[in-house]
């Protein structure tokens, strides 16, 4: 590759977009055509490609076939290559809406791959298309990116096809992208509050712990689970994190009246930032008076943790004290052995191996051979979502005496102070 040589900027593609539906609405003017066809098509090999016959020959395959595209049927009127490898093309002239896609199909759904030579040097490019029919209610630009999603699904299932417009993904796809912009808005304005929900002890018929739980007043998300998810792998992740987090232990320190433990989850991400001897989370813990000791960090087994870093990033917490839970324990990735290797402090079994437990003797076995594991390793069991008194039951006679979920308490504001296990005995 020729170092001298840089990938095109998104600037310069952009111009390239703008360049490119400017000439096709000409053309549309121009011509009156009946109906078009839209295609976005890529060279899926590109960089090996520039890698092996290096930039300049490349250029010279790709200028050729280029040219080849104009001349592969007499409908193709406009060829524009907005990136490295990207091209958008847009052909006209058909009578309806369905033989414009069968011209899509005839010459990409057959021909995907494309023999071009190069002296001696046969060169095969691998070809993705999308394609979507032209709409003369919709604005070009929104065409164009329209057909570069359907471009975006191929490469993505690696399908080898021309991928028609989906319009359910594009939506989701669209939607996702314009909530993103609203995460800022959400973090500068706090647009969080807490909630919580109290931990049982079955046994004693007290409650040992809450855990903090988040909720949103942005309309935008349908709940805080949406707008978590969508937070992941952005740079707004760990701010958000560490705001639910102070949010919980602020207004938790407002309304405690007697230690009590709190629970708070963590994205396995953010533990960077909180084993910093400056993190915001950890100067509140002491500010507000709570002791480390009283303090649950959970993280979800459905995660995808990198067990031995998960196990360095979370030493120094442990040393001062902080308790770690695993949550969701059961149902995802996190398999016996790596549990051996974290040594929770807390392990949460998952609301799915709880339902309907009572009369399901394969969850019963199950849950006993964990809660077998954690009294021999000295490590708390504690039952999540749970939600019917026969629930609760079958979990006490295995064993299991610290329970959370819906058949005790709702998460809320103002978090109960007493509960009553009058029916459990």
């Amino acid at each position: 590759m020729d170092p001298t040589v840089e990938t095109i900027d998104k600037y310069t593609m952009s111009k390239r977009i703008f360049d490119a539906c400017l000439r096709i609405k000409e053309s549309l003017c121009r011509e009156q055509q009946p109906a078009g066809v839209l295609l976005a098509l890529s060279i899926g090999n590109y960089e090996k490609l520039k890698q092996d016959i290096g930039w300049a020959d490349l250029e010279h395959i790709i200028e050729e076939f280029s040219q080849h595209l104009v001349t592969l049927d007499k409908n193709i009127k406009n060829v524009f290559q907005i990136s490295d490898g990207e091209y958008i093309i847009f052909a006209h002239g058909f009578e309806c809406a369905e033989e414009a896609s069968a011209f899509a199909e005839f010459h990409f759904f057959k021909r995907l791959v494309s023999v071009r030579q190069k002296g001696d040097l046969v060169i095969k490019l691998k070809l993705y298309a999308g394609y979507v029919l032209f709409d003369k209610t919709l604005d070009i630009y929104e065409m164009v990116d329209r057909a570069r999603f359907a471009l975006k699904q191929a490469i993505k299932h690696k399908s080898y096809i021309v991928n028609r417009f989906d319009w359910e993904e594009y939506v989701k796809d669209v939607k996702l992208v314009e909530k993103r912009e609203f995460l800022r808005e959400v973090h500068i304005e706090n647009q969080f509050y807490s909630v919580f929900q109290p931990i049982i002890n079955v046994k004693l018929g007290t409650i040992y712990g809450y855990e903090a739980l988040s909720r949103t007043t942005n309309t935008i998300f349908s709940d805080i689970w949406e707008l978590i998810e969508c937070a992941k792998n952005t740079k707004y992740i760990n701010e958000i994190n560490e705001l639910m987090a102070s949010n919980h232990l602020w207004t938790f320190a407002q309304m405690r009246t007697e230690p009590k433990m709190l629970f708070l989850n963590m994205e396995a991400k953010s533990i960077d930032e909180l084993k910093q001897e400056d993190s915001r989370i950890r100067s509140l813990i002491y500010d507000l008076g709570f002791k480390p000791s009283e303090i649950v960090l959970e993280f979800t087994e459905r995660d995808e943790i990198d067990v031995d870093t998960f196990i360095e990033q979370i030493a120094s917490l442990r040393e001062e004290g902080i308790l770690i839970a695993i949550d969701n324990y059961g149902t995802g990735s996190c398999s016996g052995l790596e549990l051996i290797k974290i040594k929770p402090d807390i392990v949460k079994l998952d609301k799915e191996l709880i339902s309907d437990i009572a009369n399901n003797a394969y969850k019963k076995a199950f849950v006993q051979s964990i809660l077998k594991f954690c009294e021999a390793a000295d490590v708390m069991l504690i039952a999540e979502g749970v939600e019917t008194l026969e629930e609760a039951k079958t979990l006490l006679q295995i064993g299991v005496d610290k329970m959370q979920g819906y058949f005790f308490a709702r998460p809320q504001p103002t978090p109960i102070s007493e509960v009553d296990i009058k029916p459990l005995k």
